[in-house]
């Protein structure tokens, strides 16, 4: 079982546990008055908790730093280009260095502009290419 399908079973869960005790509050009536309000009460909280994480993900990124996300987003492009580099030389029998060597210089002038980015805020979005 992969982690992803873990924490959809274990968000499911969630409420489902949330759910069984606002529907047992709300029904069972051998429980005394209070007991059945706690466990509406519970059983709600649960269950909004449930569905907060469920839909986390759809919430809107809230980065603050961005010149340093997008040359960060570069340097991977840049690693991701390298990979499929090598592995090309490497199914055609062609001579890899000629083709990483200028890939390796990016990255190097990519790195170089780290320290001028970072700690920067910004709340505008910005392209990869016009970060200075």
């Amino acid at each position: 079982m992969t982690i992803r399908t873990r924490r959809i079973l274990v968000r499911l869960g969630i409420l489902a546990v949330g759910l069984l005790l606002v529907v047992g509050g709300a029904l069972v009536s051998a429980w005394p008055l209070n007991v059945r309000v706690l466990a509406v009460v519970v059983g709600m909280l649960v269950y909004l908790t449930g569905i907060a994480r469920t839909f986390e993900r759809m919430l809107p990124d809230q980065r603050r730093y961005l010149p340093l996300r997008a040359e960060t987003d570069e340097f991977l492009d840049r690693v991701r280009e390298l990979n499929q580099t090598v592995l090309t030389a490497q199914a055609t029998g062609l001579d890899r260095r000629a083709y990483t060597v200028p890939i390796v210089q990016e990255m190097h002038e990519i790195v170089d502009r780290l320290p001028g980015v970072a700690g920067r805020e910004s709340t505008a979005s910005i392209d990869a290419g016009q970060v200075h």
